[in-house]
Parts: structure tokens; C-alpha cells; sequence
């Protein structure tokens, strides 16, 4: 891929100059580096064409998109590419549970055991993960008579309602809960979307962190098997306004 020679500055991003050095740098966080928007735009089309590999943390970059302009096409915001729910395109070939790579699954299964590799509290991870919850009144149809059925489980039986993949509840009559660690409402969105597509979401949001949950002392299995105010009340006003 030619390098991009001449790109536009893009407003919220903090470039810099570096003495000695011309042109313009900001810092990548996908690449965890420092970048001129040139060598950004690049990346971002060597990626179009590459998938996965040495530029996969770049496909579908709404950054590089910009630094790119006219030569990077249609605006990435769409799910297309999103192979992991949370990271993005991810050069990993399994995604478990239809929404993880490996290496998010794994760092979510550290989170729900408050331990990581070295025995520890990962407070990192647990800062950055959050329950998110969705409320539909059905599931999606199957594409084909073999194929696999989802499993929704009884709400209040269940000891856990919260794993490192997302689980369907019977929440209520007609209404089926899905939970899942996210790390934001952007993320939970494209959940919703890859596990549900296609169904109406009557109401749904994301919960404090994990880390705030423990700090707290507070289960957020029992959180969630016991509705939050914010949820019954987008609830009843959702079966209000379909009423």
C-alpha cells in the first residue's frame, strides 16, 4: 500500500510536534504508538485489504477512516469487520459465544473470579468491565430447523446470571433478560445486535464496574436477579408507551 501522502488534521485529536522531527504526531491507542496521521491513513487502508494481521487493530478505525478522507470509503461505524463484539476486527479465528476472541474471553473469566494469571486481584480488567443487561419480548427466529436454540434460563434460579459469554434469563412473563460484561453501552449495543438481531429491545443499560461492585461489597448477580430501579422504570415506561 502506497503511503498516504497528504491527509486532513481531524478536530479532537491532540496532535503535537516533535523537535526535531517535521510534520504532526498523536498518539494511537490501538497501535499503542505514536503516529503522523500519514502513516495512520495508511494503516488504515493496508488493513481493508489485509483483514487481519499486522494491521488488524486498524480495520474499520473511525480515526484512520478520517485521516484516509476520500480513499477509505464508507464511514466504518457499521458492525461489518466487528469479529469481536469488544475489540474490534481481532487477528484470532475463534469467537466464543458468537461475541469474544479469546483474549477478551479470557481477560472477562479473570474479572468474574477477581483473579488473574499471577494469583491477583485484576483491578485493572475490573475497572473497565460493567454488567450490561437488554429486555426483549422474544428471541430471534432460526435460519434453519437444525439450527442451534438459544437457552434462556429461569431468572431467579439461577445462582449466576453474569459469565464471560452473554446468557438469556426468563426475567418475567414475556420477557427474556440479556446480561452481559461489557465495557460500555457502545459495546452492549453490538451485543444486542450479534446475539439478538433483528428483536425489539424494550429497555436496556449498563451497571456500575465490577470494580466498584467489589469495592462496594455487592454481588452484581444479585444486582441484576433483583431489577434496578432504572431498569423497571424504562420498563413500565416502554409497556406504557406500546400500551
Amino acid at each position: 500500500m502506497d503511503i498516504v501522502r497528504q491527509v486532513k488534521l481531524l478536530p479532537g485529536i491532540n496532535y503535537r510536534e516533535l523537535a526535531g522531527v517535521p510534520g504532526h504526531y498523536f498518539d494511537c491507542g490501538r497501535m499503542r504508538a505514536v503516529l503522523t496521521p500519514e502513516a495512520c491513513a495508511s494503516n488504515f487502508l493496508s488493513s481493508a485489504i489485509l483483514g487481519e494481521g499486522r494491521y488488524a487493530s486498524c480495520y474499520r478505525c473511525p480515526i484512520g477512516h478520517g485521516h484516509a478522507g476520500e480513499a477509505g470509503g464508507q464511514d466504518p461505524a457499521s458492525d461489518r469487520g466487528w469479529r469481536c463484539c469488544r475489540c474490534g476486527p481481532s487477528g484470532q479465528s475463534r469467537i466464543i459465544g458468537r461475541t469474544l476472541c479469546v483474549s477478551c474471553y479470557n481477560r472477562t473469566k479473570e474479572a468474574i473470579l477477581q483473579r488473574d494469571g499471577r494469583g491477583k486481584v485484576p483491578v485493572g480488567i475490573m475497572a473497565g468491565l460493567r454488567p450490561g443487561w437488554a429486555i426483549v419480548g422474544e428471541l430471534p427466529k432460526p435460519e434453519a430447523d437444525d439450527a442451534p436454540r438459544e437457552i434462556v434460563r429461569p431468572l431467579a434460579g439461577s445462582r449466576a446470571v453474569l459469565s464471560a459469554t452473554p446468557g438469556l434469563y426468563q426475567a418475567g412473563p414475556g420477557r427474556i433478560m440479556l446480561t452481559a460484561l461489557v465495557e460500555g453501552a457502545d459495546e452492549l449495543q453490538r451485543v444486542i445486535r450479534r446475539r439478538l438481531p433483528g428483536v425489539a429491545v424494550q429497555a436496556s443499560g449498563v451497571e456500575p464496574t465490577l470494580l466498584e461492585f467489589h469495592e462496594a461489597g455487592i454481588d452484581p448477580n444479585d444486582w441484576l436477579r433483583a431489577p434496578v430501579p432504572s431498569m423497571l422504570l424504562m420498563i413500565d415506561n416502554y409497556d406504557s408507551f406500546t400500551g
